[in-house]
């Protein structure tokens, strides 16, 4: 069974919608916390990178299209960088 994965890093309240996204289209998601320094206690504005695993079959090109759509969507909305697979 191959994976194939999606990486994106955006801002705190866009991590709901896009992880929601990335469940609704079969994808398994894991989301890392970033930008805080525990050490000097900085709180800057903190971003999050969200990993998706979205299993090959035969629906894959058709659940992988309309990732790209609604990240495209999103975008106007919320800085989100490209996706990176």
């Amino acid at each position: 069974m191959k994976w194939m994965q999606f990486t994106v890093t955006v801002p705190g309240e866009a991590v709901d919608p896009l992880s929601y996204l990335f469940r609704r289209h079969g994808c398994k998601v894991a989301i890392e916390e970033t930008g805080y320094d525990p050490d000097n206690q900085i709180y800057p504005p903190t971003t999050h990178t969200v990993h998706a695993y979205l299993r090959q079959s035969s629906a894959f090109h058709r659940h992988r299209e309309m990732i790209y759509i609604v990240i495209r969507l999103l975008s106007h909305i919320y800085p989100i960088p490209p996706i990176q697979e």
